[in-house]
């Protein structure tokens, strides 16, 4: 089920230096005002940037600890051990269930440092900041036009290639993203009662 791929070695860096080179990028950032934009670029480059040793047999997807491995085994077997108490809604991951109870707790524990509102989830938060800092992280290849989320990248890569994924359960006609097939539901199939999204593979 499992694999190391032995050829992936770790070779730390002196900890002094890597201390003082990280002190130096933050004083760097937050002096420009975005400590917190270094914050995010800082995760991404470790996580980038470290070993990958486990591999999974069945995708060859590979990973820096164990537990991820097993986590992402269950994508493969639809094993979803954690339950949630009060709906009995499964997942695949611990951290999953947790971030799930939030919904019926109503607990916001990510709170914005510019205006101060919270959020449920941590992704969530980071999508909301780049309202305040204007970044842009998500660029098309193809035009270079850039997008705060990966969901509207995503949407508006279809305009290159012609994909239109999502259709329409009653008339057939496709769209590109599902916000326009709800629009076309709510304006042409106003009688029905669902609009299902199809998403054609």
């Amino acid at each position: 089920m499992y694999a190391q791929n032995t050829s992936s070695v770790y070779h730390p860096q002196d900890l002094v230096t890597r201390i003082l080179h990280l002190l130096q990028l933050y004083l760097r950032s937050y002096q420009r005002g975005s400590a917190m934009d270094f914050a995010s670029s800082f995760v991404a480059r470790q996580t980038s940037s470290r070993p990958r040793p486990w591999s999974c047999r069945i995708c060859d997807k590979a990973f820096t600890h164990h537990h991820d491995l097993r986590n992402h085994h269950r994508t493969h077997t639809g094993e979803k051990p954690f339950q949630c108490p009060v709906c009995e809604m499964e997942f695949i991951q611990q951290t999953q269930l947790s971030s799930h109870l939030r919904t019926h707790t109503g607990d916001k524990p990510y709170k914005c440092v510019y205006c101060h509102k919270a959020f449920a989830h941590g992704s969530d938060l980071s999508k909301h900041v780049r309202i305040h800092t204007g970044e842009k992280p998500y660029k098309c290849k193809t035009c270079g036009t850039a997008f705060t989320q990966s969901v509207s990248l995503r949407n508006h890569s279809r305009i290159h290639s012609g994909e239109k994924p999502f259709v329409c359960n009653i008339c057939c006609k496709a769209f590109r993203d599902a916000s326009n097939l709800r629009a076309h539901g709510r304006a042409y199939h106003t009688q029905d009662k669902v609009i299902e999204v199809i998403t054609v593979e």
